[in-house]
């Protein structure tokens, strides 16, 4: 069987992701695009499962300060067809601690160069599989409760959620509305989003995939 076998590929990565929903829940991230669109990315922990199950490819991920700011560069080679391929990222350190900042360079340009290097194809439909686990695997109401209390650690109101989801309460929250909260807090998490920018964003937005 060719090592790369899709199907394999696939089963094997949603059962390592599945191992629990906070590992599942790790898997994706949620930014709002200029257009006002919603993207749904393939989050750091997932391009470590990919890269790991995909076989033959070596990874690299090297990353300096430079004048307050963190720049990485992934670079990943294809042994089997003997392609390379490389992603820069870069993240200004502002009052953040260096080494914290340098990490989530490191990451995101990592998870990047995988995006490119890895049939999107596969990505997508792991993807897709791993959100509807995450989005069902605990008891609605307290991972809302949790969502908002992660949301408060970074200004956010209930209000202001609710208003962003519009919807009138919390138990109006459903499976889309579970799967923006879980990759907007992943997105704030890592440094890639802003509060501000995710609340001021206009009422009115189309959802489209990554791919």
């Amino acid at each position: 069987m060719n090592k790369r076998e899709h199907n394999s590929i696939i089963d094997n990565v949603y059962k390592q992701a599945t191992i629990s929903t906070e590992i599942a829940e790790q898997c994706f991230y949620v930014l709002i695009n200029k257009d006002e669109s919603i993207y749904i990315g393939c989050g750091v922990r997932l391009a470590e499962l990919i890269a790991a199950n995909y076989t033959n490819i070596n990874v690299q991920t090297k990353g300096k300060v430079e004048n307050g700011w963190c720049h990485s560069v992934c670079e990943i080679t294809d042994n089997e067809t003997n392609y390379t391929l490389s992603e820069e990222y870069w993240i200004e350190c502002g009052e953040r601690d260096k080494k914290i900042c340098m990490q989530s360079s490191n990451s995101i340009a990592f998870r990047n160069a995988v995006n490119r290097a890895i049939p999107k194809v596969l990505i997508e439909e792991i993807l897709n599989k791993i959100i509807a686990f995450a989005v069902n695997g605990k008891n609605k109401r307290n991972r809302v409760n949790e969502l908002l209390n992660a949301f408060a650690k970074f200004g956010g109101t209930e209000k202001q959620v609710l208003q962003l989801l519009k919807i009138k309460k919390k138990t109006d929250i459903g499976d889309s509305d579970m799967k923006k909260l879980i990759g907007f807090k992943n997105a704030l998490q890592s440094g890639e989003m802003e509060w501000k920018t995710l609340f001021k964003t206009p009422k009115k937005k189309s959802f489209n995939h990554l791919f």
